[in-house]
């Protein structure tokens, strides 16, 4: 395997070409809530192509995604790799929905 993870981290353990994609799915909290999600690199470098983000309305049954198709993305031995989100301007509570997200990395080349 090329990879080794911790709850937050994915670290690639050889150089080459990764295929990387995610899907992160929310609840709004009885808020309107904006939520954005990107893939970043050595906890520093946010991959601009890997940008998305949803917002629900407030009500009890609001639910809202930020998923990408697989981005092509360069990394070397040691890199990491995290899906971050954020609040994009909304003040409502975002709660994530067990088992419906996932951070697929996949070794190319």
């Amino acid at each position: 395997t090329n990879l080794v993870s911790t709850p937050e981290l994915i670290s690639v353990s050889k150089t080459g070409l990764y295929e990387v994609s995610y899907n992160l799915v929310f609840d709004g909290d009885n808020a309107r809530i904006n939520i954005g999600s990107q893939i970043r690199i050595n906890q520093t470098t946010l991959i601009g192509y890997t940008l998305s983000s949803d917002y629900t309305r407030n009500n009890n049954s609001s639910t809202g995604t930020c998923s990408v198709p697989p981005a092509l993305i360069n990394l070397i031995d040691g890199d990491t790799v995290e899906l971050v989100s954020f609040s994009v301007g909304e003040t409502g509570t975002a709660i994530t929905n067990a088992g419906t997200q996932f951070l697929r990395i996949k070794y190319l080349e």
